[in-house]
Parts: C-alpha cells; sequence; structure tokens
C-alpha cells in the first residue's frame, strides 16, 4: 500500500491512525484493518496494525496493553516511555508523507495530537511535547529540506522542515545537562495543535563555540570541531548540504555553536555491565539574522564529549534563546 495515492498523503496519516477499522480501496485489491491485525483480499494476514490512538476508551486500553507488550522488549515499561515511542513512528511514516499545502505541517497531524495529549496530560508545543522537550528538541533530520510556503514553526521543532525526523534517544540512562527556563508559541488562530506564527524557547546550557574542520567525513560530508578541541563531530545539517565541497564556504562563514542538551549512555540492547561512555546530544545553532539576539538550530551533533577541548563544557554554559 505504500505506493497507494492515500498512502502517500500526509492528511490520510491521522485518517488513518485515529479510525478503529478501516477499509482501503486499493489499486488492485482491498485490505481490512483493525485493532486485531491487518488483511488483504488475496489472503495476507498480519497480527499487527500501524499504531493507533483514540479517545475510544476500548481502543485506549488496547493500545496500552499492546504498548507494553512491545516496551517490554526494549527494556521499559513506563506509560509515558511507550506512548513516545509510538509518536516517534507515527512522525517518521508522516514525515515520508506529501502535503497540497506547505502550512498544514502541523493541521494535517492535529488531531492525532490532540489524543496523545489527553493520554499523557502534556502540553503541545509546536510539534514537541513539555515533559519530555529535551528530548525532543534532539530530533534527527533524515533526508530534510527547506519547507516551502514561508514560516510555519520554530527553527527547533521538526514541522520546520520537509522530511523524516528521528525523534528519541538510544541509550537506558539519559543525563539531561540543559535547563529549559522559559517557552512560548503563538497559535495561529484557536487550536493549540493547529498552525503556528512564532515560538522560541529559553534554555541555560552549555554553548560551546564551533568551526569548520580542515577534514572531511569518510563520503566526502562535512565535519566540525570545537575551538579547543580536537575531534571532528559529524556535523547532520537539517537543510544545509552536508557535502564538504558544496558547503564548506558558507559553513566556515558562519558563527557557529553546539548547544549541549543531554549525555546518554548505554544502550537498550545492552546489560548495565556493558554500558559505554557518554554521548553528547546538542544542536548546531548560528545567530538569526532577522531576530537581533536569537539564535536558530540548523542540525544536530552527536559525539563523545571527549571531543570537546578541556573544560569547554564546563565554562561555557549560557542562558540563550532559540526561536
Amino acid at each position: 500500500m505504500r505506493k497507494e495515492p492515500l498512502s502517500e498523503r500526509a492528511w490520510g496519516l491521522q485518517e488513518r491512525v485515529l479510525s478503529r477499522r478501516v477499509l482501503h480501496f486499493g489499486s488492485e485489491q482491498m485490505y481490512w484493518e483493525c485493532l486485531e491485525g491487518f488483511e488483504t483480499e488475496e489472503g495476507l494476514k498480519l497480527p499487527f496494525r500501524l499504531p493507533a490512538v483514540s479517545t475510544d476508551p476500548e481502543i485506549i486500553a488496547y493500545m496500552k496493553e499492546r504498548e507494553l507488550d512491545n516496551a517490554h522488549s526494549f527494556g521499559g515499561t513506563d506509560k509515558s516511555t511507550t506512548h513516545m515511542q509510538t509518536w516517534s513512528h507515527i512522525l517518521s511514516k508522516y514525515g515520508r508523507r506529501k502535503l497540497g499545502n506547505p502550512q498544514d505541517k502541523l493541521p494535517a497531524i492535529s488531531g492525532v495530537a490532540r489524543s496523545f495529549s489527553k493520554e499523557l496530560n502534556d502540553e503541545y508545543l509546536a510539534g514537541l511535547w513539555r515533559k519530555s522537550l529535551i528530548e525532543g528538541l534532539c530530533w534527527q533530520p533524515l533526508n530534510c529540506k527547506p519547507a516551502e510556503g514561508g514560516y510555519r514553526a520554530p527553527s527547533w521543532s521538526w514541522a520546520s522542515v520537509d522530511g523524516v525526523p528521528a525523534t528519541g534517544f538510544i541509550g537506558d540512562h539519559v543525563e539531561e545537562q540543559a535547563n529549559i527556563l522559559e517557552t512560548k508559541v503563538d497559535i495561529d488562530g484557536e487550536n493549540p495543535f493547529g498552525r503556528v506564527h512564532d515560538g522560541w524557547i529559553k534554555v541555560e546550557a552549555p554553548l560551546v563555540k564551533m568551526v569548520l574542520s580542515e577534514n572531511k567525513g569518510p563520503t566526502g560530508h562535512i565535519l566540525l570541531r570545537s575551538e579547543k578541541g580536537e575531534g571532528d563531530f559529524y556535523a547532520m545539517l537539517d537543510t544545509i548540504d552536508r557535502s564538504y565541497d558544496s558547503s564548506a564556504g558558507l559553513i566556515q562563514s558562519m558563527e557557529l555553536y553546539a548547544l549541549i542538551l543531554a549525555f546518554t549512555y548505554g544502550s537498550p540492547f545492552h546489560s548495565d555491565s556493558e554500558r559505554k561512555e557518554p554521548i553528547a546530544h546538542g544542536l548546531i545553532v548560528t545567530p538569526a539574522t532577522d531576530r537581533p539576539g536569537r539564535l536558530r538550530r540548523i542540525g544536530m551533533v552527536v559525539q563523545s564529549p571527549a571531543y570537546f577541548g578541556p573544560g569547554e563544557l564546563e565554562v561555557s554554559r549560557s542562558t540563550v534563546i532559540v526561536v
């Protein structure tokens, strides 16, 4: 069904996810989908379906049981954790779909967000959740490109770009390095899950000056390093071409910083005895040319803290506003 027109339409995802039962009329056959599984007209049967959310008590109870069953294999049974795993999975599917109107990025998934908000008892902030905001800020861009049609979300939100956001930390232990001091999202209209016309976060965290490395990555991609460090960081740029030959000049001309938000340890696939050294997760930020005194996100870095110079993380804590 991946190539069916409705499967490529962004609005179609929440219509499918929010429905208790779905009958798909495909190009060659029909498909039936419900909470118990998925079945095709030609006889294929699967004991699962796309993750679903709903305000129906029976559906909620069923999905809780399913989510908890799945979560045991990853070492976690906390309700909010399992719901966030489902949210991340839905976003990965949503990011691949097309919008007729680029400004519908948030509205086209607003029904799903509303259901999650009720279940999590959490506040929605332009695509992210307040209770897990630091983790949400650390989304990684997969094949992303600039959004068309003008402003639609703050740079720190996955909704600001087109493409797939990989959300969630890989690790069995997280140490937050940042303090979220204040947040502000101005919605466009009355729907708190729909369009926004402005937003910012005020955060206190290590802010380390970064520069272009003279080295290229194994595939010719751009690397960064801190001013006092010697190790290279892979620059997961959101929408700037990651090729050194294409973008080195642009990156060299920019004032760049790494805003370190968290350390993660280990992996859900290793025992405590196999815990590894910490991995630092941070935003690549640069001054916002249209907002004096503010920063905007342009990418992510994920690397060992040892790659920073001596004392850089300890003495560089700053309070900044990211728009």
